[in-house]
């Protein structure tokens, strides 16, 4: 096992049973997730996603393997780790008409948390200047702020969220995606499940490929991508941005190429795609897609045709 390790899963299979049927979510799944990184947990829906998350928080038991947390064994010493992680999964339970820092403050007392660090957690989030708000008038992009907020209300040192950019207009995604890169910079380990495949390459370090319940693939994602070498990288940003976007390429040290309406292309890089898509989000840019050869998709058909021949598994969660 790896000293810089968030997380270490070893075989570990999930079975649920009722009075009718028995399905497994995982079976013989393995990883090894990074210290202070965004790690993406990549499979469509029903690939066992949900599953490992509630595994890693101790909400769900698993029927055999072993599972490390923050060098942990879960769920046995899952009381010596609880309060270094910080859980987002599926929606954030909230007051509707009690204000953002209602809602925050009333989980603080709760957790026995200094009241202070609600304060700490809206500025974390962005979400400093609707704190007055009643939880009820926020989108759904602010919602899942919120729900981020309340993860971080602990200061853990690893963050689990779940499909955190479903749902989200391309505004939102792009508030997002800065935030869970903010979060990794400061220190903490970000696991983020989706099944937007070349979304989530825009922000993530490292890489695990779900199907079916079983890990089909993982590595660094620009090892990953990178191929036979550096390529060049071109991005669509929203109409709006075409201007404002080609500016900031020119003005930057990326080698601006060309510009084919709201497509730029910069000359080719081994630097991480999430370091470009940054300069431009933090501009103000709404950034739509990213292309630089292969993509995640690419990826991860790759390695699901690889296991060809092996038993699927149906109805997994």
């Amino acid at each position: 096992m790896s000293s810089s390790a968030a997380v270490v899963a070893v075989d570990i299979t999930k079975r649920f049973r009722s009075a009718r049927r028995e399905r497994t979510a995982l079976r013989s799944f393995d990883a090894e997730i990074p210290s202070g990184k965004v790690t993406a947990l990549l499979g469509p829906n029903g690939a066992g996603k949900t599953t490992f998350l509630r595994l890693c928080s101790g909400q769900l038991r698993s029927s055999s393997g072993t599972l490390s947390v923050l060098g942990m064994r879960i769920p046995d010493e899952l009381p010596k780790v609880i309060d270094r992680v910080g859980v987002l999964i599926e929606s954030a339970g909230m007051y509707p008409a009690f204000s953002v820092r209602r809602n925050l403050e009333i989980l603080a007392v709760g957790r026995g948390i200094d009241s202070a660090r609600v304060d700490a957690v809206l500025d974390a989030v962005g979400l400093e200047q609707r704190a007055g708000d009643r939880a009820k008038s926020l989108s759904l992009g602010m919602r899942q702020r919120l729900g981020v907020a309340a993860a971080l209300l602990k200061d853990p040192e690893l963050l689990l969220l779940d499909e955190p950019l479903n749902g989200l207009d391309p505004r939102a995604v792009t508030e997002m995606r800065s935030l869970m890169r903010s979060l990794a910079e400061s220190g903490r380990t970000v696991v983020v499940s989706s099944h937007l495949l070349d979304e989530v390459q825009l922000v993530c370090d490292e890489v695990i490929f779900i199907d079916a319940g079983r890990m089909v693939g993982s590595g660094s994602l620009s090892e990953l991508l990178g191929g036979d070498g550096p390529r060049p990288i071109t991005v669509t940003v929203s109409a709006a941005d075409a201007d404002r976007a080609q500016r900031v390429i020119s003005a930057s040290d990326w080698e601006f190429v060309r510009c084919a309406g709201r497509n730029l292309t910069v000359a080719p890089t081994s630097q991480p795609l999430w370091q470009f898509v940054r300069l431009l989000e933090e501009s103000g840019c709404c950034v739509e897609s990213v292309r630089s050869g292969r993509t995640v998709e690419d990826l991860y058909l790759d390695n699901v045709l690889a296991m060809d021949g092996t038993e699927r598994i149906h109805d997994a969660e």
